[in-house]
Order: structure tokens, then C-alpha cells, then sequence
């Protein structure tokens, strides 16, 4: 079956590539096409943006001068669908990309990559989604995080939806994982993945991911992590496996608690206040201020 029409993403697909492709063009000016690497995990989001990111860089080579080609970054996990495997190596070898494979934590892999760069700025591009649950509030540029190696996130496809993705790699006839034929809609690991209820045929099979109408439910086939995968992951390192697209989500459930709290603590520090020399005025101005919000001052 064709791609849903029922929510529009034709009118804005052809506005989205030219934003996307111009974000791209502009990494490769700023940072250098020998400096701009991309995440490739298999899922359909880095697909579109190794293609994009293809034609982008096609483009600068024309106007340098000079053939460059694309430079992605893999992070082996044995916990990997072989299918998504298959299509990380095999696209590699057919569009001829220059992928370096990490058998090692995150932070460690993209440690190695800013050293190797010997100082030189680094344009790291994602294919983060402001769909995606933990995307936190990055922009189309955002600087990593002060726990991370430095480098510069690119999101050139920050703004796009879920139809608009499958609308791009089904026009123009690209590969995918042919996990997304079986009913799979997002894909994580083989322990926290299945495919999306959403898309459950009444014989029991699933309709391809990009039959799905509610994006919302883009999502539904992802299970919480299990133990045995919790366990690997700590046995590494706390960040092994941990996409950039979500590494704020230790944030985001703190936020998320702080915006549910109805009691709040205050702490007042200093002499001047316990020797009475100066008036405590921050307690009326911190209740009159929670009072607005809800909270009371316990």
C-alpha cells in the first residue's frame, strides 16, 4: 500500500529538503567535510540523513573541487537486530561511506573522534526529531552536553514529522530495514522492541511502518528496557549504547518531577539573616511566587 495521505506531508516536503540540505551545506562550510560525521544506527531516521547528508556533501565537493565522502559513525551492540546490521554494512559498501565502527561506550567512541581530530571543531549530525520522547530543547545546532566530549550537534531534521520521513524514503524508492515492512515503527534493541500494535492486521500479520496514520503511535512497539539489557549496559558503562538524541532524559524526568511538585523546601543561608542584622524578605517573596504557581512552601 501506498504511504497515508490523510495527514499532509507532500505541501511540506520539498520546504523540509531544501531546510535540511542547507543546514548540511553549512556544516560542511563551517566545520570542514573532513570534520562533520554522522551517527548511522539502522533506523530510519539516520537513513534519511545519510542520504541527506549524500547530497549535501555532493553538492560541496562540486564547488570545492574536490570528492569527499560521507563520514558515519557506527556503535556495535550485541543486542543489535542482525537485520539492521545487514543494511548498515551493506548501504555502506553501496553508496561507498566512510563508516567507523565502535565496539565501545558512546562517550568513548565520540572521545576518540574529537581526538583524533587533534583540536580541530567537530559538526556531529543526528537525526533527532522533536517527535522523539527525549530530544530535550536541542535545536537545529545545539552544543553537546558538559559531560560530553565537545562538538557541535546537527539537527537538520529536527523539525520534521514522522509521515514526512517515510514520505522521503518511500518517493524516492530508498532501502530501509525490512523490519519496518514487518509492523516495527521504531527500533531499539531485540530486547525492547516489537512490533507496533497499531499496525496489527485482523489475520494477524502487521502493515508496513509507513501505513501508520496516527503518528503518535510511532512509538507503541517500544517495551521498557529488561534487566538482562540494563545489566550489559551497566556492566560497561552508565552512557554504553545511549543515542545522543536521548541524552537528556535524565533532565527531562527531573523537570518532569519538579513540574508535579506541590510542596516545595526553602533554605535561606547567611549571618546577616540569623543575626537578625538584616530582615528576611526572601520567604514572603518565595511564597507570593510559589503561590502563583500552585506550589505551596512547606
Amino acid at each position: 500500500p501506498e504511504p497515508s495521505t490523510d495527514q499532509t506531508v507532500d505541501t511540506t516536503l520539498e520546504f523540509a529538503l531544501k531546510q535540511s540540505l542547507q543546514t548540511l551545506v553549512d556544516a560542511f562550510r563551517l566545520y570542514g567535510p573532513r570534520h562533520v560525521f554522522a551517527s548511522y544506527n539502522g533506523g530510519k531516521d539516520a537513513v534519511v540523513i545519510m542520504h541527506l547528508m549524500r547530497a549535501a556533501l555532493a553538492k560541496f565537493s562540486c564547488d570545492d573541487g574536490v570528492l569527499y565522502r560521507p563520514r558515519l559513525i557506527y556503535f556495535v551492540n550485541p543486542l543489535e537486530f542482525k537485520e539492521v546490521e545487514e543494511l548498515v554494512y551493506l548501504t555502506a559498501n553501496d553508496y561507498d561511506l566512510e563508516l567507523k565502527t565502535y565496539d565501545c561506550s558512546f562517550v568513548q567512541g565520540l572521545t576518540s573522534a574529537v581526538d583524533e581530530a587533534e583540536g580541530a571543531p567537530l559538526g556531529f549530525i543526528l537525526g533527532t526529531r522533536r517527535g522523539d520522547p527525549n530530544c530535550g530543547r536541542q535545536e537545529t545546532y545545539s552544543p553537546s552536553s558538559d559531560w560530553m566530549p565537545p562538538f557541535m550537534r546537527v539537527n537538520p531534521i529536527i523539525d520534521w514529522t514522522y509521515g514526512q520521513v517515510w514520505d522521503f524514503l518511500v518517493s524516492f524508492n530508498l532501502p530501509y530495514c525490512s523490519l519496518y515492512d514487518e509492523g516495527y515503527t521504531s527500533l531499539g534493541k531485540t530486547t525492547d522492541t516489537t512490533p507496533n500494535p497499531a499496525l496489527r492486521r485482523t489475520d494477524g500479520g502487521y502493515w508496513p511502518a509507513y501505513t501508520l496514520t496516527d503518528w503518535s503511535l510511532e512509538r507503541a512497539g517500544r517495551i521498557a528496557k529488561s534487566k538482562e539489557a540494563k545489566d550489559l549496559d551497566a556492566g560497561r558503562t552508565d552512557f554504553t549504547y545511549s543515542a545522543l538524541s536521548c541524552e537528556f532524559q535524565a533532565l527531562e524526568e527531573k523537570s518532569k518531577k519538579m513540574a508535579e511538585a506541590t510542596t516545595a523546601g526553602l533554605v535561606i543561608i547567611g549571618d546577616e539573616i540569623l543575626t537578625a542584622k538584616t530582615p528576611d524578605t526572601n520567604s514572603a517573596a518565595a511564597m507570593a511566587a510559589l503561590r502563583k504557581v500552585g506550589v505551596s512552601l512547606k
